[in-house]
């Protein structure tokens, strides 16, 4: 876009927003990297990403009759600790619970009460901007009760979001390995009966 440009001051304007918008991405990306050593070297901070999968479709077929049938759609949540560098999934599939702020704050809620480290007092959450699940006032007002109310022992919670269109996270990373397997794994095919 900025290339086909002809009109040099549209195209000077559009190469600033360009250089503004990766210069944000670089700040959140550097403010993540800061913030995941503080986690590492403080036993009083952590740092957490959280993002769901892509809806995966089971049984995975690749191809033929039964991609047009219907399919059970199964879900993927992850939590990524910074500080220990583990990965928390949960998996679940439609029949269960849909991919609402209400299966987020229930995941949060299991993490924080049975998997963080006891003494955490500050915590970073990095997310994407996805506002059905990350981005709302169900999830806001969740988090400032934990704050509000000392619920848990957390003091402090920062939870950040990306620029939009620069949300790798590491909970991503995990994601594709398990894609990777996905594709790479033999199925067996029964006949009919």
């Amino acid at each position: 876009m900025v290339v086909a440009e002809k009109n040099l001051e549209v195209k000077h304007q559009l190469e600033l927003e360009k250089e503004i918008h990766i210069r944000k991405a670089e700040v959140f990306y550097s403010g993540m990297k800061t913030c995941r050593i503080e986690a590492k070297e403080h036993n009083e901070v952590e740092l957490i990403t959280f993002d769901y999968q892509q809806n995966m479709p089971l049984p995975h077929v690749p191809c033929g009759d039964v991609f047009y049938k219907r399919q059970l759609w199964s879900y993927n949540f992850c939590i990524y600790s910074g500080k220990t560098g583990q990965s928390f999934h949960f998996m679940y599939d439609e029949t269960i619970a849909k991919k609402s702020q209400n299966e987020v704050i229930s995941f949060i809620y299991y993490y924080f009460k049975h998997l963080l480290k006891p003494g955490v007092k500050k915590m970073y959450i990095f997310t994407d901007n996805c506002s059905a699940q990350n981005k709302n006032n169900v999830l806001f007002q969740y988090l400032n009760t934990i704050v509000k109310f000392k619920m848990l022992d957390i003091e402090h919670i920062i939870h950040r979001y990306p620029e939009p269109g620069h949300s790798f996270l590491s909970c991503d990373r995990y994601f594709g390995l398990i894609e990777k397997v996905r594709r790479n794994t033999e199925r067996v095919y029964l006949d009919e009966t």
